[in-house]
């Protein structure tokens, strides 16, 4: 069953689709671990079936942890299932999702996509 977001995210997705039926969805993704300093990076790690409906974090996960220089950490596919959920679920509600670990916390952000001109 598809979720219908509580607020407009056709303003952080492209309109033109990365690939029939996905649409890309740029965020800023902050990582600070504890008692370190934060890392942030900006990507286009989330993806819409549409524009404007429900923003999903799926393969774009490993593009960030990589991004954030984390990709020596090693999860079972069924604990990123759990964190893709997650963040799916809190994207349903703003457009910001918090993950805390014992490690630190991820903050992932949406970024309005430009206009053109």
């Amino acid at each position: 069953m598809e979720m219908t977001p509580l607020y407009g995210t056709a303003a952080y997705t492209d309109p033109v689709p990365r690939e029939e039926g996905w649409y890309a969805v740029r965020s800023r993704v902050t990582w600070t671990p504890r008692g370190g300093v934060a890392t942030t990076v900006t990507g286009d790690y989330l993806d819409a079936r549409e524009p404007g409906e429900a923003v999903e974090l799926a393969c774009g996960f490993g593009e960030a942890v990589a991004d954030l220089g984390l990709a020596d950490w090693r999860w079972t596919d069924e604990y990123v299932v759990l964190l893709c959920d997650d963040v799916d679920r809190q994207l349903l509600a703003a457009p910001r999702a918090v993950l805390r670990c014992p490690l630190g916390e991820a903050v992932i952000e949406l970024v309005a996509v430009s206009a053109p001109g």
